[in-house]
This record gives structure tokens, sequence and C-alpha cells, in this order.
């Protein structure tokens, strides 16, 4: 049986010798005449490998059509003849000296590529979930702070087309006009999701009172939000796409002002991205049911976006005072939120930065401390990521305390909201 099996061994090698040889004869007479001439199956998976490393090596681009299913047909796959067999050679470079070098290098490429699969995998993972509850989460607030205005509103009744209706209309757009002053000298830096709305705490159903039915309804409304408002399918991938093409996960409304000759996958990204950006300066109407989900939230939440809302409406009272949203959500969603909890106007456009996927919170934190090198920051979030960016760069940090519930919560944005005031002249 060893004998047989020493036999085997030693034909397979001679096998693979002559495979090689042939291999680099073909080779170097053209690599296009070797293929064709090669046997039809080994040219086939060639090819294929060829397809896979282009795609999935990281000196090379995703292309738009991905397949959650990548690093499995990797895994499964043998790769190009001589890669994954042992003694089976594998196309030598013309200038190499040596076979064995080539396959070594060539197999590592292979090994980079499944890693660099795997890691997308995992990545698409955590898009679809964050995707989920960011989405969910957009709609949540809406309504909470359509509520607020509705108030404000009926505390200064008014009938439709008298002098007082042209009157703040022309207030709110001056309002948001003063959101980025000539001279900044305070720059507030705030998380999103479970720090001035009460996302996550939906999400995960931490909320008294509240089962995943409300916040797969508000997933539901955020989705109905961006399909309306912010151009849903044609951008529903362009953040996911920018990537791809290499640009800055650090994603804004601005990030692709200035591009010219885009790639066809971001395409409507640079044309729609500017009007999602006059949209959001725009009052929005939202729906009745709207409407009640911020009322039942706010109720259930302790008052929490009512308390985000005073909170972020305080901080733009100070002087000299810029808003900076830096959020792991996905940036349509991020805008959608703004725009449904009325808490646009308090927050400019470009100030949005989503970091969803592959972006850095202390990276933004950084970009705004060398555009403000002389500015006072200060930083607010309930996560462990913008605490950690802050204390890295020395800014100073407002925790809020999510985890410990929402009148915790509520309870902090109260006192930030006196700290802001303090700031502000009497």
């Amino acid at each position: 049986m060893a004998e047989a099996e020493e036999k085997a061994s030693t034909a397979k090698k001679k096998a693979s010798t002559e495979q090689a040889e042939a291999a680099e004869k073909s080779y170097d007479e053209g690599y296009e005449a070797g293929l064709q001439e090669g046997q039809a199956a080994a040219a086939k998976q060639i090819e294929d490998w060829n397809q896979s490393h282009q795609a999935l090596t990281p000196k090379s681009k995703t292309p738009k059509s991905r397949s959650r299913s990548s690093s499995k047909v990797l895994q499964q796959s043998p790769g190009p003849p001589g890669l994954r067999s042992p003694g089976t050679p594998g196309l030598r470079s013309p200038r190499s000296s040596k076979l064995s070098t080539t396959l070594t290098e060539v197999d590592e490429e292979w090994d980079r590529g499944v890693k660099r699969a795997e890691l997308f995998d995992r990545k698409l993972e955590v898009v679809e979930r964050l995707g989920l509850q960011t989405e969910k989460a957009l709609e949540h607030q809406e309504d909470k702070i359509l509520s607020r205005a509705i108030q404000l509103t009926e505390a200064v009744p008014y009938a439709p087309g008298s002098p007082a209706e042209p009157q703040i209309v022309e207030t709110r757009a001056r309002s948001y006009s003063k959101l980025v002053p000539e001279k900044v000298t305070r720059v507030f830096l705030w998380d999103l999701d479970d720090t001035i709305v009460p996302w996550d705490s939906m999400a995960k159903t931490k909320l008294e009172g509240m089962d995943k039915a409300f916040f797969d309804e508000w997933f539901q409304l955020s989705k109905d939000w961006q399909q309306e408002h912010l151009f849903g399918d044609e951008l529903k991938s362009s953040q996911l796409d920018a990537l791809s093409e290499g640009m800055s996960a650090n994603h804004t409304l601005a990030s692709f002002e200035g591009m010219s000759n885009p790639p066809e996958c971001l395409q409507a990204a640079v044309q729609h991205y500017p009007e999602v950006l006059e949209r959001y300066k725009e009052e929005q109407v939202g729906t009745e049911r709207l409407r009640e989900m911020l009322e039942e939230t706010d109720r259930l939440s302790e008052g929490w976006l009512a308390a985000g809302k005073e909170a972020l409406e305080a901080s733009t009272n100070v002087p000299g005072s810029i808003n900076v949203i830096v959020t792991a959500s996905k940036i349509m969603a991020a805008v959608a939120k703004l725009m449904m909890f009325k808490m646009n106007r308090m927050v400019d456009g470009r100030h949005i930065y989503s970091v969803w996927c592959e972006g850095s919170k202390q990276e933004c934190f950084q970009h705004f401390k060398q555009m403000h090198p002389k500015a006072k920051f200060l930083a607010i979030g309930d996560g462990k990521k913008e605490e950690a960016a802050a204390k890295a760069l020395k800014i100073e940090f407002v925790k809020i305390n999510a985890q410990k519930g929402a009148k915790a919560a509520v309870a902090d944005l109260h006192k930030l909201t006196k700290k802001f005031e303090a700031m502000a002249p009497k």
C-alpha cells in the first residue's frame, strides 16, 4: 500500500514538473496564446480567478455589483492551476527566475484576496444591521420634533395668508443662514443615535412600553421619507459606491462637490447630492401618522426627543458656534432623521458626517480641529468611540448615559442645555 502511494506521489510530482515546464514555455511565448492552446477547463479556471482577484485584491476597487458569498466562492474554489493543489505549478512571470518564487507570490495574493473577501462580508453584515437600525431611527424622531413644532405654532396662532405667516418662514430661513458664523470660536461635535434621539434604545426595545413592532414602523417611515424626499432608489448605494471608488470613508453631502467625469456608479450622487442639500434646508410636511409616532415616542422615552432638540437649539444660541453631527448612521438616514424631527435648522447640511462602515470619528474630530485651530471644542455622545476620540484629541466630553435608561439620558441633556445657556449672552 505504501509502495503504491509512493509511486502515485512520484508520478504526480513528475506530471506537475512537466506541466510547469510546459506552462513556462507557453507563457513566455505569449500569455493569451498559451491560454488558447491550454486545456479549456484550465483556461476558464484562470479567467475566473483573475476576475475574482481583480475584484477582491486590496489594490483594486470593488465593483458596484457585489455578492455576499464572495468569500465562500474563494474558499471553495481551488484557485488557478497550481495555487491550491500541492505540487501543481502556476504560471511564471517572464521576468521571474524561479517558478517557486512566482507561485509563492501568487499564493500570497490569493490569500490576501480571501481575507479581503471575508472582511468585506463581515462589513456587509454590519452595514445591513446599521442600515436597518438607522433608517428606522430616522422616522422615530421626525414625529417628536414635528409635534414640538406644532406646539410652538399653536402658541402663536395665525390664519393662513396673514402677515404673521411669512414672518415665521423668514425667521427660520434667517436662522439657518446663521448656522455657520464668519468666525468660528466654538465647535460642538454631536453623536446622533441615543444622544439627541433614542434610536438605538428603540431598536433594542430598551424603552418601557415599546415593542419591536413600534420600531419596525419607525423603520418603514424612515424608508418612505428617504424615498419621497431624498432620491431613495437612486442614492441607495451611493455611499458604498463611494467607498468602492476609493473615496474618504467619512462621508458628507459635500463629498462629491467639484467632481468632474465621475464613474457611472457615482453619477446619480454627483447630480442629486446638491439637490438633497437644498431640500434639507426646506420645511417638509410629515404625515399624520408621523406626528402620532413622534408624540408616542416622546411619551415612551421620558421626553428624550424634546430634551435632545432643546439642547441642540440651546447650542445654536452660543455666539460663534457650529454644530457638527458625526454618526455611524448612513448619510441619507442621518439627513432624514434631522429633517423629520425638525432639527435641520440647527445643523448645517454640510456638517453632517457619516462614518458608516469604515469611517473614523477621531478623523472627523481632527478635521475640524485643523479647520478651526483656535476654537474651543466640546464633544457629546453616549458611545465609547466618540469618548475615545475626544480623549485622544484632548477635547472636553459630555457623556449622555443612554445605557442607564431614558431618564438618565434626559437628565444629562437637561444639564447640557444649562451648560449651553451659560455660554450664551444674557
